[in-house]
């Protein structure tokens, strides 16, 4: 009982413990080690901070040990991040030399025929979402339409509140249009034509000969160029729909997360920038006036950063990388000064409706803008997803699942008793189940390779102490009712004699 229990919650505590650092707050929200090393140097900065205040440390002290080793699981994922694509190539090579290359094109169609569904269903929930929003909004503006006596306002409200949803060019109109199916299609066949020579590109980074660039994200390296100009198009048209500065700060902080996963491990000198100075200096100007001036001394912390990233001796592919997401951020800052079209139609309302309303209705303006960049994030994680799928990991996922299949239907029928038939099934099938679940769940989720990988290890860790648990009380139950046979024929058998 014991065994099993402190099974279970051993397994419970391992999967609980990986989902909130997969689900903590990070606006890029796709690079697990990353945050394995962020949540392990906000540690490290508390132990210093209460050393420094001359504070009780013994507890964050007793913390050091997992804290080192977090970070160096952090490490160890994203040097492992590249490797699995140059592992995928391989076992298609293999494949394909056994003639076998079919099953590689049909495991890659039907996950790319997947994750397109999966983005399909999003968009849909999404776009239904959008629009019952924009209708609570078009009701604050009759509340306002109705309340107004100055003729010019009157006028300015109607022609918003036919903004929303009259043709093409209104608002839901303009998010159907670049986020819908034409427009989608035509951003997706691009990006299939940037990527098609991918497979080649990587794995002649990955040589052995080659080691160095191990140590950042090689297939982000070749496919940021193809992503920030999308995500340039979309996040355009969410900042003419909607748009704040909250928006502003949350798409360079977006930005700032890709630019981070590129990082070195090794490299504390742009993080503890990034960390320390970068962060300040953004909520300054987030919560300033925005000023031309403010916005000028903020581009000027933008280039240190990129003259940090410069001292560190990337390659110049890296810092071509990198130069991207300096750029963009760049243009968010100068494209950041005019308001989204449904904050200008809030701030009509400004004076007309009560101040409970018009805080709703700014409310309800920045609810849409944050489903339209849902759904903008969406696309972004498929393309990552695409380029994945693109080096092969589609067969080795399949593989795996269907290897661990085979080896528990064998291990099952070659046993000798049914005692052991039930328990290599209780051993076998539990982790089988959880490791089918989770290839369904990351595909659901379009998750990136690298979370994909720390959420199937630790999955399979906790369903193996969980199924390991349940198979020694099974064990135990056998035994015991054994004994308990024994026991009753050996009492008969005694009886027997005694009557005779």
């Amino acid at each position: 009982f014991w065994f099993t229990t402190a099974g279970l919650l051993a397994g419970v505590a391992v999967f609980g413990s990986f989902i909130y650092l997969l689900k903590s707050p990070s606006k890029g929200g796709r690079n697990f080690s990353e945050k394995c090393r962020n949540f392990a140097e906000r540690m490290e900065d508390k132990i210093a901070h209460a050393k420094t205040e001359k504070l009780d440390t013994f507890w964050l002290e007793v913390c050091n040990e997992p804290i080192r080793l977090l970070k160096n699981c952090g490490n160890f994922l994203q040097y492992f991040a590249n490797i699995t694509p140059l592992k995928d190539q391989y076992a298609e090579k293999f494949f394909k030399a056994i003639k076998l290359g079919k099953i590689c094109d049909i495991t890659r169609a039907f996950h790319e025929k997947t994750l397109l569904a999966v983005h399909r269903k999003i968009f849909k929930t999404k776009s239904s979402k959008i629009n019952d929003t924009l209708n609570q909004f078009s009701l604050m503006l009759d509340k306002a339409i109705k309340r107004t006596k100055d003729p010019e306002k009157l006028r300015q409200l109607q022609e918003a509140k036919e903004s929303l949803f009259s043709g093409e060019e209104s608002i839901f109109g303009q998010y159907q249009k670049v986020y819908g199916r034409s427009e989608f299609n035509k951003r997706l066949s691009e990006y299939q034509g940037k990527i098609s020579e991918l497979p080649q590109n990587v794995q002649q980074d990955l040589k052995l000969s080659n080691l160095k660039k191990y140590r950042g994200y090689i297939t982000d390296n070749h496919t940021a160029e193809a992503r920030s100009k999308i995500r340039k198009s979309l996040t355009s048209t969410r900042k003419d729909l909607s748009f704040n500065l909250q928006d502003l700060e949350g798409d360079i902080l977006s930005t700032v997360s890709d630019l981070v996963s590129g990082l070195r491990p090794d490299d504390s000198v742009t993080r503890d920038f990034i960390r320390s100075e970068f962060k300040k200096n953004l909520q300054h100007y987030i919560t300033g006036k925005t000023s031309e001036e403010e916005a000028e001394a903020f581009k000027k912390v933008i280039d240190q950063l990129k003259d940090k990233l410069k001292s560190q001796n990337y390659s110049e592919e890296q810092m071509k990388t990198f130069d991207t997401y300096i750029k963009s951020m760049k243009e968010t800052i100068r494209d950041g000064k005019t308001a989204g079209s449904l904050q200008k139609m809030v701030k009509l309302t400004e004076g007309i409706l009560p101040v409970e309303d018009h805080n709703r209705a700014k409310n309800l303006a920045r609810q849409v803008g944050k489903l339209i960049q849902e759904t903008g994030e969406s696309e972004m994680k498929l393309y990552q997803k695409l380029s994945e799928v693109k080096l092969g990991s589609a067969l080795t996922d399949d593989a795996g699942i269907i290897t661990a299949g085979l080896g528990g239907a064998w291990a099952v029928t070659s046993a000798d008793s049914k005692e052991e038939r039930v328990e290599s099934l209780i051993r076998k099938g539990i982790p089988f189940v959880g490791g089918l679940g989770t290839t369904v769940y990351c595909m659901a989720m379009m998750m990136p390779g690298i979370q994909c990988l720390g959420l199937g290890l630790l999955t399979a860790y906790a369903a193996n102490l969980i199924s390991g648990g349940f198979a020694n009380k099974y064990i135990m139950a056998v035994h015991k009712h054994k004994e308990q046979d024994l026991a009753l024929q050996e009492y008969y058998k005694i009886k027997a004699q005694n009557n005779a």
